[in-house]
């Protein structure tokens, strides 16, 4: 295995194309990952210390977690690579080496989260021999890599958050008497997604079984679509099913998700994980805490008193 830095992230001037370049840590080969706009953000932002959009604040979760567990990310090691079905670029896939106590598994990913996991955990990053001389001998990649001109991507980027709480404030671990749940809860579902206009925001639509307060929730268009998805039982790869193997692999269960309270015009959300015989949790943006819990099977929970003051009851809903 070769030992990698994190060389930069740019973009090309010419065409929307984002590329993060790992380079050897004793040599001079260079590997050259070709990434969405989200992802070349998400590692940019983790490279310069800012949470930036979605992402941003799903790795800063990933990250909590991990501590949370009692876990360290001991390396990751890009392992797999592969032709795209255009032909055009090359795809990679990471393992993540995870330590908890004397347990010892790996988990494999797309290679863009590993690398932005390894920033966040301070994980040494390597390559497989066989992947690095695949991707040097590769000329569809050099040829991109030599005629396009490229700018590192911090000159792009406005690495700002959302109109949203700062990220230590949304993504924070919760002490241990935070985690209880004191006041009486009600357990909600997904009652229904409306999808904004291309990506305007949707509307997600909570309501308790017996369907007595209906919680209306704007709500990224991304992360309409993935709930979506998840609610007709379509799954796709992505950071939050990362989240849940690596608590699984743990040894560990994700228990619930609960909207707490309302605070700086935000619905503030927990998700809070069982650990042997101790609990822990994490604030986090509700839609993190909803896509989980819809991917762990696990239960979603709402104070009463916050449906009283935010909930809409049965008789005074309108629908469209």
């Amino acid at each position: 295995m070769i030992e990698t830095v994190i060389d930069s992230v740019k973009v090309s001037r010419e065409i929307s194309l984002y590329m993060v370049t790992l380079r050897e840590k004793q040599g001079k080969r260079s590997l050259h990952i070709f990434v969405k706009f989200d992802e070349a953000k998400a590692i940019a932002s983790a490279l310069n210390n800012v949470t930036a959009g979605e992402l941003g604040w799903m790795y800063d979760l990933l990250n909590l977690v991990i501590k949370g567990l009692s876990a360290k990310v001991s390396m990751i090691i890009v392992s797999e690579c592969n032709r795209l079905k255009d032909k055009a670029s090359l795809s990679f896939n990471a393992q993540i080496l995870i330590v908890n106590g004397v347990k010892k598994f790996t988990i494999v990913c797309h290679a863009p989260d590993a690398i932005a996991i390894a920033i966040l955990t301070q994980a040494p990053i390597f390559v497989e021999e066989s992947v690095m001389d695949m991707s040097c001998s590769d000329n569809l990649t050099q040829a991109r890599v030599n005629d396009l001109s490229w700018v590192v991507a911090e000159n792009v980027f406005e690495l700002k958050s959302e109109e949203m709480p700062s990220p230590t404030e949304m993504n924070r671990m919760l002490l241990s008497d935070e985690v209880d749940i004191i006041d009486q809860e009600v357990e909600l579902v997904v009652s229904e997604v409306r999808h904004g206009i291309l990506s305007s925001p949707g509307m997600l639509i909570l309501t308790d079984k017996q369907q007595k307060w209906y919680l209306p929730i704007l709500i990224g268009w991304t992360s309409a679509n993935i709930i979506d998805d998840l609610i007709h039982n379509i799954t796709l790869l992505n950071s939050h099913q990362l989240l849940c193997k690596i608590v699984e692999g743990c040894r560990s269960v994700v228990s619930m998700a609960f909207i707490s309270d309302f605070r700086e015009n935000v619905l503030r959300a927990q998700l809070i994980f069982g650990s042997g015989d101790r609990r822990f949790g994490v604030e986090c943006r509700l839609a993190d805490a909803i896509i989980t819990a819809l991917t762990a099977s696990a239960p979603i929970y709402a104070r009463e008193s916050l449906l009283d003051n935010k909930g809409i009851l049965r008789g005074e809903a309108h629908k469209d």
